[in-house]
């Protein structure tokens, strides 16, 4: 049975096959039980078609590119007639390092760019997380349908306001426009969270039972007691510089364990993940696994679920004053901040 996080309106998505065999550049997550009794995340053989990931040199990314968010306005084969797509219901922002990452319209997703010479560009390791959304009507398969072309993109154009991705050998195009305001993006090279290695599944929990937390017989000497010995409750979310208080009616919360393990309520969703903290104050977390409900109450829940959990995956640094958590990027952003539930 699936715990849920107390929503007036949730629909569960379908399992997909339990088969960890054809893992696939890019295809979608799915989560199933190994024979030795864990858990590994794997791919369904049958959701998305495979990235072609051509043989390219690498190249820097244009600066035009990663300035801005694009929001998707149409895509059709090349020679057919456009189909529009539903004003900003899908983003994507690509970093000058290469993390490239925005919303389907539903779920969060996040894939690696790989630019080479004369505008070739591909697309792997795309990931993304398995929530079912109802409104607006008919998103989640236009969300399908956007994974699967974005998989196949193999070169883009950029001029102005316009990016244009090429999928399928150029087949067909993605059409996007830029966003008002430009990015500012870190000058590290470095990665902001890993990506997904699909020749390594990760182990990964069981979405239908609540992970049991391990506890070591002795605590590690530098560890935070009051990391633990509270649950944390969100109070706002920090993006652009802006806070953005929690929704009215909903409520996110964090629950740490000295054994490496951490769960709470994203909003709708229940969440469970790994973390690992080391010296001066920095945290790794890693793994975030989500049961798969849509809430349509209120409005705005899941998007806010959403960008909780990205802040949370990129989550490199963390601060406790007294009864107050704060999680910050790897630029020492404060992202996150909680307050302490007994």
């Amino acid at each position: 049975m699936l715990f849920t996080a107390g929503c007036s309106e949730k629909t569960p998505t379908a399992s997909s096959s339990e088969d960890p065999g054809n893992l696939s550049p890019v295809s979608k997550l799915t989560i199933s039980q190994t024979k030795a009794g864990g858990y590994r995340r794997h791919r369904s053989s049958e959701a998305l078609p495979p990235n072609p990931k051509p043989e390219i040199s690498q190249t820097e990314l244009p600066e035009q590119l990663v300035s801005f968010e694009w929001n998707l306005e149409s895509h059709a084969p090349i020679g057919e007639e456009l189909h529009p797509h539903p004003q900003g219901e899908v983003s994507l922002r690509i970093a000058p390092n290469g993390r490239l990452e925005g919303n389907g319209g539903c779920n969060a997703y996040f894939a690696r760019a790989i630019p080479g010479e004369a505008n070739l560009l591909g697309i792997g390791d795309l990931g993304f997380t398995e929530m079912a959304c109802l409104d607006p009507e008919g998103v989640m398969d236009r969300e399908t349908s956007y994974f699967s072309l974005l998989s196949t993109v193999s070169s883009y154009a950029v001029e102005g306001d316009r990016l244009t991705l090429f999928y399928d050998d150029d087949r067909g195009v993605l059409n996007f426009i830029a966003g008002d305001e430009a990015l500012d993006w870190p000058n590290d090279e470095e990665p902001g969270m890993p990506l997904p290695n699909p020749n390594e599944p990760a182990e990964f929990p069981n979405p239908d039972v609540p992970p049991e937390f391990p506890i070591p017989e002795e605590p590690r000497p530098d560890f935070p007691d009051s990391l633990v010995t509270f649950d944390w409750r969100l109070e706002t979310v920090s993006t652009a510089g802006q806070s953005v208080p929690v929704l009215p009616g909903t409520e996110i919360t964090l629950d740490f364990a000295i054994g490496g393990e951490l769960r709470g309520s994203a909003g709708c969703n229940s969440y469970f993940a790994g973390y690992e903290l080391g010296e001066d104050a920095h945290i790794l977390i890693q793994r975030i696994g989500t049961t798969r409900m849509a809430c349509g109450d209120p409005d705005g829940v899941m998007d806010q679920e959403s960008q909780y959990l990205i802040a949370l995956s990129q989550a490199t640094f963390f601060a406790i004053d007294k009864e107050r958590l704060t999680l910050f990027d790897r630029e020492r952003n404060a992202t996150l901040h909680f307050t302490a539930v007994e």
